[in-house]
C-alpha cells in the first residue's frame, strides 16, 4: 500500500520534468486575474453540489472513508488534483477534443477519472465531477482552473469528513 503512494510522486516528477514550460511568468500571471478565481468558484461550487444531488441519489450511506494517515491529506489535497487534472484533462480530454469533440472526449475523460477512484456506488459522481472540470478547462484553456478547484473540493471533502458530516 505504501509504495502505491509513491507512484504519484514518481508520476509527478516525470511529467513536470519534461513540461517545464506550462509554469511561465504569462501563465503565473493569469492566476491572480478575476477570470481565473470565477471559474475556480464556479467549478467547485457546481462540482460539490452536483456530487452530492448525484450520489445521495444513487448511492447507499455506507461510503463513508476512514482518513487515518496523515499522508492521505497531502496526497488528497496536493498531489491527487494535479496528477487526475494533467492526465484526464490536460491530456486525455485535450486529445480527445480536438479529435473527437468535447461531449466524447469530456464523458471519455470523466469515465476515465472515475475508475482510479474505486468506488463503484459514486461513479456517477465522479463522472459529474469530470465533465464539471473538462467544461471549466475548456471555458479557461487554463489547467491551473481544475486544479485548483479539485484541491479545493477534495481539502472541503477531507474537512467535512474529519468532522463526522
Amino acid at each position: 500500500m505504501k509504495v502505491l503512494l509513491l507512484l504519484p510522486t514518481v508520476l509527478l516528477v516525470v511529467i513536470i520534468r519534461n513540461h517545464k514550460h506550462w509554469v511561465t511568468h504569462e501563465k503565473i500571471k493569469e492566476i491572480v486575474t478575476l477570470n481565473f478565481w470565477r471559474h475556480v468558484f464556479y467549478a467547485t461550487a457546481i462540482s460539490f453540489m452536483g456530487f452530492n444531488i448525484i450520489t445521495s441519489l444513487t448511492s447507499s450511506n455506507d461510503t463513508a472513508t476512514i482518513i487515518s494517515l496523515p499522508i492521505v491529506y497531502v496526497y488528497s489535497i496536493l498531489f491527487s488534483p494535479l496528477i487526475e487534472e494533467l492526465i484526464c484533462r490536460k491530456f486525455m480530454f485535450g486529445w480527445l477534443d480536438k479529435r473527437f469533440g468535447f461531449i466524447i472526449a469530456a464523458l471519455a475523460s470523466s469515465m476515465i477519472f472515475a475508475i482510479p477512484h474505486f468506488n463503484f456506488s459514486l461513479v456517477l459522481g465522479y463522472i459529474w465531477l469530470g465533465l464539471v472540470w473538462s467544461w471549466h478547462y475548456k471555458k479557461s484553456e487554463n489547467i491551473l482552473v481544475t486544479i485548483v478547484s479539485h484541491s479545493i473540493y477534495n481539502y472541503i471533502t477531507i474537512l467535512l469528513m474529519s468532522m463526522g458530516g
